[in-house]
């Protein structure tokens, strides 16, 4: 059992949040070191069946590596130290084609020229052993996983090394698994029905959510906002074997249906499905009370906005939503059986003056049956756990619950 380094995407408080789920969901004990503040973590206690499908598992982790070794941190400019550390290292791996990817804060990286010339040293000292040797530059930044797929280095051929420039040490690995990024695109892009109004959660997000239930997936997953399917989709992907889907739309209900199938019959990948037309409020009379293991869903998150609201506007607009959220907790109590658990996106607005405006669920609103896991109204707001990005009016928080 090798120790791991696990490379996190854009959002890396979830990435290690959805790890210790699927850790939590599979009876894993992980330590896990290293800040998650530049997007990568050290972790033991991966058996080394589970550590290569992550990059297909979880959709926080773009690359794995196995640890070659630590060292002391080296000079920035120093070209030669930095040879005289990375190279006993990496000496025994595949080089026919190789590149090198730092991680760190712009500050404790090589620069870019710095990382070219440490690079021709390496491709120099290893052509002296006969046969041609290809470098493959990032240009001063990471490889992605699209680089180093397409250019064979996680075969017999090639390698992806790793340089992780913590506070205190180097960090070196060699990359054996990137994320499965035709796949993600295929079940993104390549599905038959999108609704840019009502189906644009991202399938990674979608994932992501359904991880983060920690739990092992036995039992009925519903989404009561299905939209376009995608979180039922990203469900079965995951070995969900039963969903459901509701939604008010009866165009929702039949583009989840339409992808559903389309996921059986161009992926192979099936689970035994049911969907129906419905408000959530009307719910309990299509579910079997306490019967459900997980409810996984993003619901009105409001109307669009083509620029930042007010305090004000951003308030109203929660206000107008609260009622329905009220609705589907109160949903939530009656379908998940004992130890079900619920995860939900809840909106929180960007507004003019940069304030955040988040949707509130005071506590009150929970069912007696079901208690926060990720908190709510208390939750004030340092830690929460968001997707987020760039330039984006409206985040999405996630919340998780479970039933007694």
């Amino acid at each position: 059992m090798y120790s791991r380094l696990l490379i996190f995407g854009r959002q890396p408080a979830l990435s290690l949040a959805e790890l210790h789920a699927f850790a939590e969901a599979r009876g894993l004990s992980l330590s896990v070191r290293l800040s998650t503040s530049i997007g990568a973590v050290v972790v033991d206690g991966l058996p080394d069946a589970v550590a290569d499908t992550l990059v297909e598992q979880l959709a926080g982790v773009v690359k794995v590596a196995v640890l070659l070794g630590q060292q002391p941190l080296v000079p920035l400019t120093d070209t030669a130290a930095w040879v005289q550390t990375l190279q006993p290292l990496i000496a025994d791996a595949s080089m026919r084609t190789f590149g090198i990817s730092y991680y760190g804060t712009r500050a404790s990286v090589p620069s870019s020229s710095v990382q070219e010339r440490i690079a021709l040293t390496i491709k120099k000292a290893a052509r002296s052993n006969g046969g041609r040797v290809r470098w493959v530059s990032g240009r001063g930044k990471p490889l992605t996983s699209v680089q180093v797929e397409k250019n064979q280095m996680l075969g017999a051929e090639g390698s992806e090394f790793i340089v992780l420039v913590d506070r205190s040490e180097l960090v070196i690995a060699k990359t054996t698994a990137v994320q499965l990024f035709e796949d993600w695109g295929s079940r993104d892009f390549g599905r038959p029905a999108r609704d840019a109004r009502s189906g644009m959660l991202p399938p990674k997000l979608a994932r992501l959510m359904v991880n983060l239930l920690g739990l092992p997936p036995q039992g009925i997953l519903l989404d009561p906002f299905c939209g376009s399917g995608t979180i039922l989709m990203e469900a079965a992907v995951a070995g969900w074997a039963s969903v459901i889907g509701s939604d008010k739309s009866a165009k929702a209900v039949s583009d989840s249906e339409e992808n559903m199938a389309w996921l059986k019959n161009a992926k192979g990948i099936s689970a035994d499905y049911t969907f129906f037309k419905t408000p959530v409020a009307k719910l309990v009379s299509r579910v079997s009370g306490r019967s459900v293991a997980a409810v996984v869903s993003e619901p009105d998150l409001g109307p669009a906005l083509r620029v930042a609201p007010t305090v004000a506007e951003a308030k109203r607009i929660a206000a107008g939503l609260l009622p329905l959220y009220r609705e589907l907790l109160m949903a939530v109590g009656k379908v998940l059986r004992p130890g079900g658990r619920a995860v939900l996106v809840v909106p929180r607005w960007v507004t003019q003056s940069g304030e955040q405006v988040p949707l509130r669920i005071p506590v009150s609103s929970l069912p007696k049956n079901v208690y926060e896991r990720l908190p709510t109204e208390e939750h004030q707001r340092d830690n929460a756990l968001v997707y987020q990005r760039p330039d984006q009016r409206v985040i999405r928080e996630i919340i998780s619950f479970e039933a007694r």
